[in-house]
Formats: C-alpha cells, structure tokens, sequence
C-alpha cells in the first residue's frame, strides 16, 4: 500500500511569512516522521508558488512551479 501523500503550504504574502516557513518546516518533518509522503510547497512573498522539482516529478507531472 501506498503511503498518503500531502502537500505542506508555507509562505505567503503576509507579514507572517517567515513565521509560516517556520511553521510549515515543522509539520513536513513531523509528517515525514509519522511515514507521510510530504510535499512542501512554498508561496513567496511576491505570492509566486514552487515546490521542489524532485517532489514535483513524483505528482506524477506536475509543474515544478506553479503561479497564482
């Protein structure tokens, strides 16, 4: 069986967005660490969207970056 897979957004355009990181940088480990299959996606300031390539190839596909 598979494991699940989950997306981890962090970032964004607020005056949080350092803290976000922060906090999305926890729940990929603790995700990772209960067996999860985790994509970390990160949402610039400027509110562009990226994910790591390598993550993006196991979507089966999809765009390594992807725009709002």
């Amino acid at each position: 069986m598979d494991r699940a897979h989950v997306a981890v957004l962090m970032g964004g355009v607020s005056s949080e967005h350092e803290v976000s990181l922060r906090s999305g940088a926890n729940a990929v480990r603790a995700l990772e660490g209960q067996g999860y299959r985790v994509t970390p996606v990160t949402i610039a300031k400027d509110g562009r969207w990226r994910m790591p390539r390598r993550r993006a190839d196991n979507l089966g596909g999809a765009p390594a970056r992807l725009l709002r």
